[in-house]
């Protein structure tokens, strides 16, 4: 899986979309303390990837 940098994640975040056309905001909360910027990305990308499954989008 190729790791995305915060402002790539941004983007792709505010292009999900779904099935309707309607614009679909999402809000990531995640846990940071301790870990690295890896880890986050690693994180919030599965998360990003959850959401696309979630409406219907790949």
């Amino acid at each position: 899986m190729k790791i995305l940098s915060r402002k790539q994640q941004d983007e792709i975040l505010k292009r999900i979309v779904n099935k309707e056309g309607w614009m679909k905001k999402l809000f990531i909360s995640q846990p940071m303390k301790d870990k690295t910027d890896e880890e986050i990305l690693k994180v919030r990308e599965c998360a990003i990837e959850k959401a696309r499954e979630y409406i219907g989008k790949n």
